[in-house]
């Protein structure tokens, strides 16, 4: 990789709120980073190859992720993806009841899964 193509690197993770300091002949150190959800962060936080979470979508506010993910799953986005939201407007728990979920007061994610259940005997 090219120093300017770094450089250009550093300048995209500076506009999302990451403080770089940068010197010379040392390169550069991460001095803080901001508590906000990003996809790259949260993915290189991964222990390893696996089939949930090699798809990460990040939403400042979305309605709900349960939402989401059903629409990814309509549209046949393989297992594992997982979404995650900083707040939801209308989310929702077990039973349909209302989920209180404001920003900076929780961790709000779904996940697709797709399991192989067979029924044993169909329904009559």
């Amino acid at each position: 990789m090219s120093r300017a193509a770094v450089w250009a690197r550093i300048e995209d993770l500076r506009s999302l709120g990451y403080d770089i300091e940068a010197s010379p002949h040392r390169g550069y150190r991460l001095l803080s980073a901001p508590d906000v959800l990003h996809a790259d962060d949260l993915i290189s936080r991964l222990a390893g190859p696996t089939s949930s979470g090699a798809i990460i979508r990040v939403f400042e506010e979305t309605t709900s992720t349960n939402d989401v993910v059903e629409k990814l799953a309509r549209d046949g986005v393989k297992e594992g993806v997982v979404v995650f939201a900083e707040s939801q407007t209308r989310g929702r728990g077990r039973l349909g009841r209302k989920w209180m979920s404001p920003a900076k007061r929780g961790l709000w994610f779904s996940v697709l899964l797709r399991p192989d259940l067979r029924l044993r005997k169909p329904p009559g």
